[in-house]
């Protein structure tokens, strides 16, 4: 599903074609099976769920409300003269007023607790900070768009947040560093 919310948002699948796509491909794509192991003598093989959560997700799918602007955006940006940032944001786009968003897609259900959601949101901030680089200014909202359960997760960007999430990073390498 994520290979193919890319293509729809580079516009080399129509909202028509996708579902078409995610089942001739599948396969091809999902080459591992999903066993969840609970315990040492009990499993449950979580494959049909997962293809039918996507298979029904794309039933559904009607296009997002914003303009995308890019896909799959690499970046590889040095910090302070101290390290390079690099990833790839899943989507930046922009709102009918005008604000950057920036979306990373997810195929995981809901959060475990809050603290699980606040751990994932620093992949959100560090790249705000890249949009900032490339685009000039900092995104006013990001989301993870937990799609195989179909839910967004939107957060308000906060430049707070956002040089506690530099902080931690920056300790996080001088840590490893360290070691």
């Amino acid at each position: 599903v994520h290979e193919i919310l890319e293509m729809y948002a580079k516009g080399k699948l129509e909202i028509y074609e996708m579902l078409p796509y995610y089942e001739e491909h599948y396969n091809d794509y999902v080459t591992s099976d999903f066993t969840l192991k609970m315990s040492s003598d009990f499993s449950k093989d979580m494959g049909e769920k997962y293809y039918t959560a996507g298979k029904e997700f794309l039933e559904q799918f009607s296009g997002f409300d914003f303009r995308i602007l890019n896909a799959e955006q690499q970046f590889n940006l040095p910090y302070k003269d101290k390290f390079f940032l690099n990833g790839k944001i899943d989507l930046i786009a922009c709102s009918d007023s005008g604000d950057l968003l920036v979306i990373d897609y997810k195929s995981k259900g809901n959060w475990k607790n809050k603290d699980e959601k606040e751990e994932y949101s620093k992949q959100l901030y560090l790249y705000a900070w890249a949009i900032k680089q490339l685009y000039g200014k900092y995104p006013k909202k990001m989301a993870f768009y937990m799609f195989r359960i179909n839910k967004w997760e939107w957060f308000n960007f906060s430049l707070k947040k956002l040089h506690s999430v530099l902080k931690w990073v920056e300790n996080s390498i001088e840590e490893i560093e360290s070691e």
